[in-house]
């Protein structure tokens, strides 16, 4: 099975990569927050340690995060226009120019349907995910066909 061309935005891969960043990890950005919060009832200016972490830590580790994940190899795979081919060997990511790359089974831990997008997780470090949007699929039946594909070779 081959797609279209396809390719998400910057915007659209940190939108995802941040909702599954924050569901596994809000409660380390809560609970500062809450702890400085509860705190400022003894002394106000504990409310003000918690103001600063909402408005100045948070959004600072938040750009942390955005350099460390997007500026990678496997976030621009996602990112660069391409087509997808899914092969024995894994899928064929071609970019034109005679610019492919391989991504093998192996090097990929799971895949699920989030939204307009199929992700798949890669083994490469944490939070890395190869992202193809629904528009890369002719049909809705293609875009389901090619996540139980992947999914099939996945648990191979």
């Amino acid at each position: 099975m081959t797609t279209d061309r396809c390719h998400i935005t910057t915007s659209e891969y940190s939108r995802l990569l941040f909702s599954i960043f924050w569901s596994d990890n809000w409660f380390w950005f809560v609970l500062p927050v809450v702890l400085f919060a509860a705190l400022g009832l003894l002394d106000w200016r504990y409310f003000v340690v918690a103001l600063m972490t909402v408005l100045v830590v948070i959004p600072m580790v938040m750009a942390l995060i955005y350099f460390n994940y997007m500026l990678t190899v496997e976030t621009r795979w996602s990112i660069v226009e391409k087509t997808v081919s899914a092969s024995r060997g894994g899928l064929l990511l071609n970019f034109g120019q005679g610019k492919n790359t391989l991504v093998g089974w192996k090097l990929m831990s799971g895949v699920y349907v989030k939204g307009s997008y199929v992700v798949v997780k890669l083994n490469v470090r944490r939070y890395q995910y190869l992202v193809f949007p629904r528009a890369a699929f002719v049909t809705p039946q293609d875009f389901q066909c090619f996540a139980r594909l992947v999914s099939e070779n996945l648990n191979r």
